[in-house]
Order: structure tokens, then sequence, then C-alpha cells
């Protein structure tokens, strides 16, 4: 499976409009751009008894496990800024944001 990889990570920064009741209608085009380079994946028992099988091996909070275990069944790359978090999790493959 081939990942696209987002163009213009500053537009992340709509996700913050939201929040400050400052989205526009221009935001909101563009934010359905930037999610539009992603698809969505559904949690199956494959990604929960993996997520469990990371809890085991790895000391790492229950959200960022299912993430991580999505990324794992999936066989895609995890995208985060959080690498340090997901660094530890084995064969876990990631891409750093902030450098993209």
């Amino acid at each position: 499976m081939h990942v696209r990889r987002v163009k213009d990570l500053r537009d992340c920064d709509l996700v913050a409009c939201v929040l400050r009741d400052s989205f526009t209608a221009a935001d909101e085009q563009r934010l359905g751009v930037l999610l539009g380079q992603f698809h969505q994946v559904s949690i199956f028992t494959s990604v929960i008894d993996e997520a469990i099988r990371i809890q085991k091996q790895v000391r790492i909070k229950t959200p960022d496990a299912l993430i991580a275990a999505t990324a794992l069944v999936e066989g895609s790359e995890l995208v985060t800024r959080n690498v340090s978090d997901f660094a530890q999790v084995p064969g876990l493959k990631l891409i750093d944001s902030t450098t993209l």
C-alpha cells in the first residue's frame, strides 16, 4: 500500500481554527482537501489484538497502541509528530511530520 504524503502540513493548523470559532468556508474546503489524502480505517478484532500485543511489549497508552496497531495491520507508515512514543513499537514504520 502506498501512503500519500501531505503536501503542506501547515494545513493541519486548520483543525485549530475549529476550536477558535474562526473556521471559514475556505478553511472547510482546505481541510476537506487535506483529509481527502487519507483513508478511513475501521477498528477490527485484528487491530484490537495487535494493540493488546503492543501493550504487553512496551509501555504505551491505549489510544496510541490502537493507532500503532492500525498502522501495523494496514501495512502503513504512521505520520506523527510524536515519534518518541511510537518509536518503541517494534516493526512500526514512522514518518516524522515535522520533517515533511
